[in-house]
């Protein structure tokens, strides 16, 4: 059986009419601990760093598009595992913190 990928595919199985069984939505497999769906524009833009759903105006995404950008963060999610995420706003934050003090360690030689 073939395997599905987009995301927030529920909208676009519903319109169809269908159910399946392999399914890997992109929305799902990137949400944020608080439940919370990501805008695949924005997923794509952090992880791939890559621009989508550009310079479409009034005619609305570009389906191509989009299946691409889904299927490549499925794979490479796939590849590097859980740790291919967005981080959280605390991680993000601690991660500043340490790169701050490897700075000022490197900077004197020692730790102050």
């Amino acid at each position: 059986e073939d395997i599905v990928v987009g995301h927030s595919l529920e909208n676009d199985l519903h319109s169809i009419r269908t159910i399946h069984n392999q399914v890997v939505d992109t929305a799902v497999l990137f949400r944020s601990n608080e439940k919370r769906k990501h805008a695949l524009r924005h997923l794509t833009s952090v992880l791939l760093n890559r621009k989508i759903q550009q310079n479409h105006g009034n005619h609305g995404h570009c389906s191509v598009e989009d299946a691409v950008a889904s299927l490549s963060l499925a794979i490479r999610r796939g590849q590097e595992g859980p740790s291919f995420r967005l981080k959280s706003k605390s991680e993000a934050q601690k991660n500043i913190i340490h790169l701050l003090e490897e700075v000022k360690i490197n900077r004197s030689g020692c730790e102050t």
